[in-house]
């Protein structure tokens, strides 16, 4: 017979479907920024993590680039919260029946100083990937990024698919009594830890397992 969850349980494990699905997408789908006239000579962050082998990344150049995304990432949210919080504001501002113009110019300024700084983090952080990478492998990130595009949508569709077919089969194995802590440990000890080093092909990996279990006790 199998264990009775309560609700609460259900609830909880739910939930945790749902933020693991939820952080994919704000990991993998970040809005692309127009092109700008460095985006030649830099090479996207996203391009090195997810190619550490292909481009024989050092243990050190791994953690240095690692450490340096750790301190970003916190920082680099807060200025895009500020910054959505400054675009609502000019979009209710345009929602009056008389515009006052100076002070939609003073929000539009504002809306420019907090995307500028958020621009700049990302600066920094790519100084600090084209200093840690050698010329050789500069070289070869620059080949891997001319098919970088269309690779990246690619891949974004497959962790999407595959994330919510996760959270959809955790709710549905909660939701009629059988266990699904083995998929949530897979997710929480293997797939977000690695999403978090920036090891997505390893953590598509880890998604697939996480989906084999889930069709084998379906099958149950």
């Amino acid at each position: 017979m199998r264990r009775q969850y309560s609700m609460r349980t259900t609830t909880k494990l739910a939930i945790i479907g749902l933020a693991f699905a939820l952080n994919l997408a704000a990991t993998n789908a970040q809005p692309q920024p127009p092109r700008d006239p460095l985006q030649d000579v830099f090479i996207p962050p996203e391009l090195i993590l997810q190619h550490q082998a292909d481009l024989g990344l050092s243990d050190q150049q791994k953690q240095t680039i690692r450490s340096r995304l750790e301190k970003l990432r916190p920082e680099l949210e807060k200025k895009q919260k500020a910054l959505q919080q400054q675009v609502q504001t000019m979009q209710q501002l345009l929602q009056d029946a008389k515009l006052d113009e100076p002070k939609l110019t003073a929000q539009f300024h504002t809306i420019l100083e907090h995307e500028n700084q958020a621009k700049q983090l990302q600066f920094n952080f790519m100084l600090v990937i084209r200093q840690t990478l050698s010329s050789e492998q500069r070289a070869k990130a620059q080949k891997l990024k001319q098919d970088w595009p269309q690779a990246r949508q690619q891949l974004e569709a497959r962790l999407r698919s595959k994330a919510e077919k996760i959270q959809a089969g955790i709710q549905d194995l909660a939701e009629s009594g059988a266990d699904p802590s083995e998929i949530v440990t897979i997710i929480q000890q293997q797939v977000q830890p690695l999403m978090n080093e920036g090891n997505i092909l390893e953590a598509e990996v880890a998604m697939d397992s996480a989906l084999k279990l889930l069709a084998e006790k379906n099958r149950k």
